[in-house]
């Protein structure tokens, strides 16, 4: 699936649980930043699970990252993204959903 604005996305979202999104700081009638805030928002008002958000940015720089990350996305990257990075950042957020072995006792 994909949308042309942050406001389709936001729709989109909604109505689907996706494993994890990939989207644009930079897009359209709504930006990614509020589109994901708008998203945790939601989240938290339905006591749904929250889903992993990666941002893609074409002009990255420390303030924009920090503004990402505080907007509740997972993971920035600077485009374009080497497809070798985002096949690790998927794996990584598959590997923190898998169920945990309980500690054995000494």
């Amino acid at each position: 699936d994909f949308a042309v604005n942050g406001h389709e996305a936001l729709a989109q979202m909604k109505k689907r649980f996706y494993d994890c999104v990939f989207m644009d700081l930079e897009m359209p009638v709504m930006n990614g930043q509020d589109c994901a805030k708008a998203l945790r928002n939601w989240e938290a008002a339905i006591d749904r699970s929250r889903r992993q958000m990666i941002c893609a940015v074409s002009s990255p720089s420390a303030e924009k990252e920090e503004e990402a990350i505080s907007s509740g996305i997972d993971f920035y990257q600077s485009k374009p993204a080497p497809a070798s990075a985002l096949v690790n950042t998927i794996l990584n957020f598959r590997q923190q959903d898998q169920p945990q072995p309980a500690p054995e006792d000494p």
